[in-house]
């Protein structure tokens, strides 16, 4: 089994402009995989219903332009609970249990 290794990325953190040096960077170091979108849903979804996923296209293509493996990573907990708390209020617990 060949061994891989990986970083977190938080492109909605930085101006677009740096994103293919980033990648760049990454891949000269011998990364395989970029876990993204883990604290992003903000932007993924600015208001309740609205979607906005271009960014995010731009950050996936810049990432597998370079040969990179891209894990797109949105059910982190913390995030997660605070959303469902705002949108459901009185559902959180019975959701997460």
């Amino acid at each position: 089994m060949k061994r891989t290794l990986g970083t977190c990325y938080y492109p909605e953190h930085w101006p677009e402009d740096i994103w293919e040096e980033d990648a760049r960077q990454m891949a000269e170091l011998g990364l395989t995989w970029v876990r993204i979108g883990e604290f992003a849903w903000s932007r993924m979804e600015p208001s309740q219903g609205q979607f906005n996923f271009e960014w995010l296209d731009r950050a996936i293509c810049v990432n597998s332009d370079r040969g990179g493996i891209i894990a797109f990573h949105t059910l982190d907990i913390a995030n997660n609970v605070v959303i469902l708390s705002h949108v459901w209020p009185n559902d959180t617990v019975r959701i997460l249990h």
